[in-house]
């Protein structure tokens, strides 16, 4: 099949599969009630000390939309984030949410540019992806942390390491997504990387606590505390739903997954000690091991598809980055666990597969 037919059919996929999701979500998104609009909440309350006040929260939702963001239970990032949404927070909300929705639209073109000239299945597989268009038209970020993580792998292999440093510094917007990557560094050996993620992290820890004062942390936990906030677990596509799918959901058992979860990638870093293989196992195990995740989430899986070299781990990529796992997803358990199981089954080859050349094999 040519380039051009290849293209061609992955365009009718997205626009099958866009078509679908936004007929089911056009008045929200038209009217911006996504997850845009607690982000343009924290901007407004940065520097307020009110930050993780719900009632504040909410009131900027009253303010400027005149209806709450469904399912919203408060901003839930960290303070150097809100301050970083504070410049379009300052414009009319509609004017804002475009705005928003334009830039991560341009961060999603910008990533699969990046790989597409190296692999004409990743360009297929990342223009049919249903992440990459729910990622953008839900109002969320994470369109943003994926191309953070291309810019970081793509300034290490330049030699970058202080822009690299930077970059993973700021994957902490979604921190629970990346607990395991320090641990893919120090596999590498990637100690100047590190050591810069390490100071630009405290920079940015430093800028959290001149926005929201010292007691932020403590009020920041109290509102992650509440009831409510982990929910629609059989849409999350992480180690949880898997055991729920199997009847095994306890306390006693998610430890145990998360456990042996986050074995398997460490094995998968410190096995052959190769800096890409070892960030590909953290994403991939910081998908399956957080109590939180969803569709958009998976949206890191283009990084992983892209850096992967072993040609198991990128079948299993592909399987999962195809829309029939994204679409059963939505649909509750059993079936909804195709996803998290692909996800694992691609953590479980990148840790026993052998090292490929260093050119990426198609799947």
């Amino acid at each position: 099949m040519t380039s051009r037919r290849v293209l061609l059919l992955a365009l009718v996929l997205a626009a099958a599969w866009l078509g679908l999701y936004f007929q089911a979500t056009r008045s929200r998104v038209l009217r911006g009630n996504t997850d845009y609009l607690s982000f343009y909440s924290g901007g407004r309350l940065a520097g307020t000390g009110h930050l993780y006040d719900i009632e504040s929260y909410f009131r900027v939702h009253d303010e400027v939309m005149g209806e709450r963001l469904t399912g919203a239970h408060g901003f839930t990032r960290l303070p150097y984030y809100a301050l970083l949404h504070k410049p379009l927070s300052l414009l009319p909300y509609k004017t804002a949410y475009w705005l928003w929705l334009a830039f991560t639209s341009a961060c999603m073109v910008w990533l699969i540019a990046q790989f597409a000239p190296a692999s004409r299945e990743f360009l297929f597989l990342a223009v049919c992806f249903p992440a990459a268009y729910t990622a953008v038209l839900n109002g969320q970020d994470t369109a943003l942390l994926a191309a953070l993580v291309a810019g970081a792998v793509l300034a290490m292999r330049q030699g970058r390491d202080t822009l690299a440093g930077a970059l993973w510094a700021l994957c902490s917007i979604k921190y629970h997504l990346f607990v395991l990557l320090p641990f893919a560094l120090i596999s590498g050996r990637r100690w100047r990387v590190l050591g810069w993620t390490a100071v630009a992290g405290a920079a940015l820890a430093a800028v959290s606590f001149a926005v929201e004062g010292w007691a932020w942390p403590l009020r920041y936990l109290e509102l992650l505390g509440q009831p409510g906030v982990q929910v629609e677990i059989d849409a999350m596509p992480n180690a949880r739903l898997l055991l729920a799918s199997a009847g095994f959901d306890t306390a006693w058992t998610r430890a145990a997954a998360t456990a042996a979860i986050a074995a398997l990638a460490l094995w998968a870093m410190f096995r052959y000690r190769d800096t890409e293989r070892g960030i590909v196992a953290a994403l991939l195990g910081g998908l399956l091991v957080v109590p939180h995740d969803f569709l958009h989430d998976t949206v890191l899986l283009l990084p992983c598809l892209a850096l992967a070299r072993e040609r198991a781990t990128r079948l299993a990529l592909a399987a999962a980055v195809f829309p029939l796992a994204a679409l059963l997803l939505q649909m509750g358990r059993p079936q909804s666990a195709l996803m998290p199981t692909l996800i694992l089954i691609a953590l479980v080859s990148a840790a026993a597969s052998k090292p490929a050349a260093a050119a990426p094999v198609s799947p």
